[in-house]
């Protein structure tokens, strides 16, 4: 019908490695008291990105999403954190990569170091 084949398939790519450079950093806060019924939340206004009860992998789906480029969490964190980053930006749809990049390393103490592994995508393919 629409002429299109669809498959998943593992490709080297380019991507961003989230790696700890700072574990004492005040804005990473291990959430306390934390319930699985409690469910966890994150929050996007003009100028903070927020979670709780998160685990890092939200924050490398948000980061991923605002850079348009696969984020991998390779921190080793296993724990849920409560974050609030704020964004000193003009354009809050499009932040701008180094300003968000930054404003994780400085107040999250995680940076962003470029890399390249396999990774599982869709890909879609126009049939004739």
């Amino acid at each position: 019908m629409f002429g299109l084949v669809a498959s998943h398939e593992t490709r080297d790519t380019d991507l961003l490695l989230l790696k700890v450079r700072n574990p004492d950093a005040p804005g990473l806060k291990p959430s306390r008291g934390w319930n699985p019924q409690d469910g966890t939340s994150t929050n996007f206004r003009r100028g903070q990105w927020s979670c709780r009860h998160a685990p890092l992998s939200m924050l490398a789906d948000y980061l991923e999403n605002s850079l348009g480029i696969p984020v991998v969490d390779k921190t080793g964190l296993t724990d849920r954190f409560d974050i609030d980053l704020k964004l000193n930006e003009s354009n809050f749809q499009h932040p701008d990569p180094q300003n968000l990049k930054s404003a994780v390393l400085d107040q999250l103490g995680l940076e962003l170091v470029p890399g390249r592994e396999p990774v599982e995508m869709l890909v879609v393919e126009k049939t004739n």
